[in-house]
């Protein structure tokens, strides 16, 4: 029988040293910087290390690799060459960041070997790297059963099988991979699942190959509404690059994730927004490995502010300091939104997702929000007005925050004494460089209407008719959707007056 782990009644171990892990291991934690375990750690590594089979649920982000790598480090024995440990992820980039984990965790441990094999890498180096003896490797399902056919990778010997982001396995269509791997490896095997989501599919899988797991939840929707402001926007198709713009510049994003649902979309929109001089770069899956690996160093390096990208080519993406996510589109599967916006609002951070909902998809982001626990408030595309007086803001702290000394200034008075305004007086030339500088640094928007289509808003075989309020004075004004519900899709949650709260833009979701 499963068994549950009830995070409310258990205290996690705090320090790492409180944990029966070997002197190497916590070298090499404190060298990572790290003294203290995250939930998910302190929940998952004591059942880990004491040889039991769990279901962790858990945002990507959160240090869940550390959680199943650690103990596998500690049940690797050093005398073998063997390969004892097979972690399997459902995309490459995912494969190479926690093999890269494992490198850091096993530095101290000279006698341990790892290893990522995946598809789109020379396979003659991963043919040669097996034959030296890897204890632990890190593959994508495809490539690993590649390897098995070809004989080059043997699990005879595999005591520790971990699936990381199972449910995205499963979404890709690797659940048949997974459950030969499954077969192949010695049924007395410790197995590990993490996931962000769980579902039929997933649980029914797990029944049947895991031996009496405990059930690690660490998603919850107090935690996620507290870390991620999540707003919708119900506007005409025809105005989402407009939108995307405003908000980009209300919220002030230096780095983001957008979400197209086609690579098609994911091109044109890259190429849009790079014509209108932002730093810009996409990725998807027609995209070469070199070339997504040096878009991924430039953007997490701050060279790239924003990375447009399909599902697909974004899962397993390991991006720390993400300010926010827009999904331009909104995702044709459900759980894909949980996929995308947990890769914000990390480390403690508060996060910002931004969802652009058009014409009838209002139904849609009503369904996501009910399926999913959460809070998704009713936002409205900043004005112009509203726009201008942000900028006015930041140019005010930024002549506030200038360190500028007097003797610094003599250039600057000669200039000014060539431009000859003496019909001007101090205060008056004072404004004009200014509103020139705003001028210089500040986008110009179109006046755009973001009204969507009006059949949007007509009832239809049950569907919902919601549309944004008319224009507010100030961008913090609720914008209140219009048809059946007029609340904010929140999940059961209601104020004091047993009315569910509204939302719109206010000061704790500006940037």
């Amino acid at each position: 029988m499963q068994k549950w782990l009830d995070i409310a009644k258990i205290n996690a171990l705090t320090s790492f040293d409180t944990f029966k892990i070997s002197k190497n291991t916590l070298d090499s934690i404190k060298d990572m910087g790290f003294t203290e375990a995250s939930e998910i750690q302190g929940l998952a590594i004591p059942p880990l290390l004491q040889g039991k089979d769990i279901i962790g649920q858990a945002q990507t982000g959160t240090g869940k690799t550390a959680a199943f790598a650690i103990p596998a480090i500690e049940k690797i024995d050093p005398e073998s060459d063997k390969t004892q440990v097979l972690i399997l992820c459902p995309t490459r980039e995912l494969v190479v960041q926690v093999e890269g984990e494992i490198r850091k965790l096993i530095k101290y441990h000279k006698e341990i070997h790892s290893l990522a094999i995946y598809g789109g890498q020379d396979i003659s180096i991963q043919l040669k790297a097996l034959k030296r003896g890897a204890n632990v490797v890190v593959g994508t399902p495809g490539r690993i059963i590649d390897h098995i056919k070809r004989g080059t990778l043997k699990l005879k010997d595999i005591t520790y099988l971990v699936f990381d982001e199972a449910d995205q396995m499963l979404d890709m269509g690797f659940r048949e991979d997974m459950e030969t791997i499954l077969i192949e490896t010695p049924k007395n095997r410790q197995t590990v699942m993490f996931s962000a989501t769980m579902n039929k599919v997933l649980v029914n899988l797990m029944k049947e190959y895991q031996k009496n797991p405990v059930h690690i939840n660490t998603v919850g929707e107090q935690k996620q509404s507290q870390q991620i402001n999540q707003i919708y926007f119900h506007i005409n198709r025809n105005t989402k690059l407009e939108a995307v713009k405003r908000l980009i510049a209300f919220h002030k994003i230096t780095s983001g994730l957008i979400f197209c649902n086609t690579k098609i979309m994911v091109d044109d929109l890259a190429k849009t927004l790079t014509d209108a001089r932002y730093s810009t770069a996409c990725l998807h899956g027609d995209i070469d490995q070199k070339k997504r690996d040096r878009v991924m160093k430039e953007f997490r390096a701050g060279n790239i502010d924003f990375l447009v990208a399909t599902d697909v080519a974004a899962r397993g993406l390991d991006i720390n300091d993400l300010e926010a996510v827009i999904n331009y589109d909104i995702p044709r599967f459900d759980q894909d939104y949980t996929h995308r916006i947990g890769r914000t609002g990390r480390g403690g951070k508060v996060g910002l997702a931004l969802t652009l909902v058009v014409d009838r998809e209002i139904d849609h982001i009503e369904r996501i929000a009910r399926k999913n626990n959460m809070t998704i408030a009713a936002g409205k595309i900043p004005e112009t007005h509203d726009l201008e007086s942000n900028s006015m803001e930041s140019l005010k702290v930024l002549v506030q925050n200038a360190n500028v000394k007097r003797k610094d200034l003599d250039k600057y008075l000669s200039l000014l004494n060539e431009l000859e305004l003496f019909e001007y007086k101090d205060n008056e030339i004072a404004a004009i460089l200014l509103k020139t500088l705003m001028e210089q640094t500040s986008q110009t928007f179109k006046n755009v209407d973001f009204e969507p289509s009006s059949r949007s808003n007509k009832s239809s075989g049950g569907g919902a008719g919601y549309r944004s309020s008319g224009s507010s004075s100030s961008s913090s004004g609720s914008a209140k959707p219009r048809g059946r519900n007029r609340s904010d899709f929140k999940h059961k949650a209601k104020t004091s007056s047993g009315r569910p709260k509204k939302y719109g833009f206010d000061k704790s979701a500006s940037r």
